[in-house]
C-alpha cells in the first residue's frame, strides 16, 4: 500500500522521523492504463504458450507474458520491427518489485501521419530569428502576444545544443524527409510579464523565458522543465486535443449563454482538471525517462517545479511542494524505486554558464536577480 511521509532525516544515520503518514488512495499506482508511442522497438519472442519479452511505450518497460491480451496490427509479420508512427494501447500491473506486467495490449499503426505533419507546418509560431550580428532580438508572434528572441548567438546555440540532447534517439535519427520527424528547436526569450512557464507546441519550437533559467539551480532541473514540452510535441497533445476544445467551446456556447466571465472561469478550471491537468502530468512522468536516458537526475524535477513557482526560489526550504510538484514526487518514488541514481548526475557547473550567459544577454533581468545568482 502506497504511503506518503513527511518527515525530518538525521543526516549521518539516514533514518527519518516521521510527522505525518498518509496513505495515498490512488489506484493508478498500482494499475495503471494510457495510450502511448512505442518508445523502441519491442523485445517479443513466440512459443507454443504465447509472447514473451518487453514492449516499451510511455517511458515505460512492460512485461509480456502468454497471459498478456496482445493484439497486433493487421498483417504484421515482425512485431520486432521499429516503427516511430506505433501506439500502444497498454494495462498492467505493477509487480512488489516496481516492475510492470502488461495485462493488455493493443498496437495501433497512427494513420494520421500526413495530416499530423501538415498541421505542425501550419500552426508553428511565427518566428523572426534575431540579427546576431547587429545585436537585433528576434520576435515570436502568438495570438495577441509578442516576444523577443535574445540576440546571443552563443546562449541560442548552447540551449539548443542542451535541448536536443533530450530527444530521443529515434526521433533524431529520421531522415528529414519522413513525416514523423519534428524539427526541434529551443530559443531564450527576453524576460517577460506574461510567460513565465516554457511554452512549446506540436511542430518542436520550445520557448524558454529568460527568467526561468535564473530560478533553476542545475542542467537535471532544466532537463526535466524541456522533457515535458518534447514529449507534448512528440504526443501530438495539441493536435489531438482540438475536438476536446471543440467541445469545450460548444459546451460554454449552448449551456451557458449568460453565466458571463466568472461562468467561463469555471467551467475552464473544470475542463482543465478533468483534461489539461492530467495530459501535463502524462507529460513530465514520460519527460523524467527522456531525463534519465540523458544522464540526468529525475529526482530534481519536484524541486525544478517549485523553484518556478516561487517567486523567491532560494526560499523554499521549509516549504510544502505544490500539489503539481507533489505529484511529481510521489510517482517517482514507484517510477524508480529500483533506479541506481549513482551515475545520473545534476549538472551544476555548466548550468551556471549557461545562467551567466542569460543573465549577460538579457538586460531586463533585475539588478537583485544578477547579485543574487551571482553570490
Amino acid at each position: 500500500m502506497p504511503v506518503w511521509v513527511s518527515g525530518v532525516e538525521d543526516k549521518q544515520t539516514h533514518i527519518i522521523t516521521a510527522k505525518s503518514i498518509t496513505i495515498i488512495e490512488s489506484g493508478s499506482l498500482a494499475h495503471i492504463s494510457g495510450l502511448g508511442l512505442a518508445d523502441r522497438a519491442p523485445a517479443l519472442s513466440r512459443d507454443g504458450m504465447g509472447w514473451h519479452g518487453t514492449v516499451y511505450a510511455d517511458g515505460y518497460e512492460l512485461a509480456v507474458t502468454p497471459k498478456t491480451k496482445t493484439s497486433l496490427p493487421p498483417g504484421t509479420t515482425n512485431p520486432n520491427a521499429w516503427n516511430p508512427n506505433l501506439w500502444i494501447a497498454y494495462k498492467a500491473d505493477r509487480q512488489p518489485d516496481g516492475s510492470l506486467l502488461g495485462t493488455q495490449l493493443n498496437f495501433i499503426v497512427d494513420g494520421n501521419v500526413a495530416d499530423e505533419q501538415d498541421f505542425r507546418n501550419t500552426n508553428d509560431f511565427k518566428i523572426e530569428l534575431p540579427d546576431y550580428d547587429k545585436k537585433q532580438p528576434g520576435k515570436v508572434h502568438f495570438f495577441l502576444q509578442n516576444y523577443r528572441i535574445l540576440p546571443d548567438r552563443k546562449l541560442q546555440d548552447a540551449i539548443n545544443a542542451f535541448g536536443q540532447k533530450l530527444v530521443p534517439a529515434w526521433q533524431r535519427e529520421l531522415p528529414d524527409s519522413d513525416p514523423a520527424k519534428i524539427h526541434f528547436r529551443f530559443f531564450v526569450l527576453e524576460k517577460s510579464k506574461n510567460l513565465d512557464r516554457t511554452l512549446s507546441n506540436d511542430a518542436g519550437t520550445v520557448l524558454i523565458p529568460s527568467q526561468l533559467i535564473t530560478k533553476l539551480q542545475n542542467e537535471a532541473q532544466l532537463a526535466c522543465l524541456l522533457s515535458a514540452d518534447i514529449v507534448g510535441a512528440l504526443r501530438k497533445d495539441v493536435y489531438r486535443s482540438r475536438t476536446h476544445k471543440h467541445v469545450q467551446e460548444v459546451t460554454e456556447i449552448a449551456a451557458f449563454p449568460a453565466v458571463g466571465i466568472l461562468g467561463d472561469v469555471a467551467i475552464n478550471s473544470a475542463f482543465s482538471a478533468g483534461y489539461w491537468t492530467p495530459l501535463r502530468e502524462h507529460e513530465y512522468l514520460v519527460g523524467l525517462r527522456y531525463v534519465v536516458t540523458a544522464g540526468y537526475d529525475p529526482r530534481e524535477a519536484p524541486i525544478a517545479l517549485q523553484r518556478i513557482s516561487e517567486r523567491h526560489p532560494n526560499s523554499t526550504a521549509d516549504k510544502p511542494l505544490p500539489s503539481f510538484a507533489n505529484y511529481v514526487d510521489a510517482e517517482l518514488g514507484f517510477d524508480y524505486m529500483t533506479t541506481d541514481f549513482t551515475p545520473l548526475r545534476k549538472g551544476e557547473s555548466e548550468f551556471a554558464a549557461l545562467r551567466n550567459m542569460t543573465l549577460a544577454a538579457d538586460p531586463r533581468l533585475k539588478k537583485t536577480e544578477k547579485s543574487r545568482l551571482s553570490d
